[in-house]
């Protein structure tokens, strides 16, 4: 696969890790607001047995292969028009709003009402199992999943 390929690569496999690192940090930060992160990190661990923390380790090592993926087609010669995906963006930006926890309903609540919240909160696994799609699908709509050319 032309993603393995581009991880093997010392600086992508850096990048991934880099961008995964960051989300992981930045994504509680953001969500609650800068307030009780400690808590957002524990509330995490105890919610649903763990599901939720599974699925945002995913998320944010899934999100750091899209963009060090996405940094690595950017660079490369272009030859002919490249389909261009939005998909990955799309799940990233969606994450962001995502309630993962009970803790993180501070940065949806600026834009949302109480009962999108509340089903943000409530339904959060599947939210963040259809952000962890959307950039798989860009992953792949990208080339990533096929042999890579010699």
């Amino acid at each position: 696969m032309e993603l393995i390929k581009v991880l093997k690569n010392k600086n992508y496999g850096l990048l991934a890790f880099m961008f995964s690192t960051f989300i992981f940090l930045f994504l509680p930060f953001v969500q609650s607001l800068a307030n009780n992160t400690d808590l957002w990190y524990s509330i995490i661990l105890k919610q649903n047995h763990g599901l939720n923390l599974v699925l945002f380790l995913i998320f944010s090592a899934i999100f750091g292969i899209f963009v060090s993926f996405q940094i690595y087609k950017f660079r490369q010669p272009k030859v002919c028009s490249i389909r261009k995906s939005s998909t990955g963006v799309l799940g990233s930006v969606f994450a962001f709003f995502v309630g993962v926890c009970p803790a993180c309903i501070g940065f949806a609540g600026l834009f949302f009402p109480a009962t999108i919240i509340t089903t943000l909160v409530i339904f959060g696994s599947i939210f963040m199992l259809i952000s962890i799609f959307l950039i798989l699908l860009s992953i792949h709509l990208n080339g990533g999943f096929k042999k890579p050319a010699k």
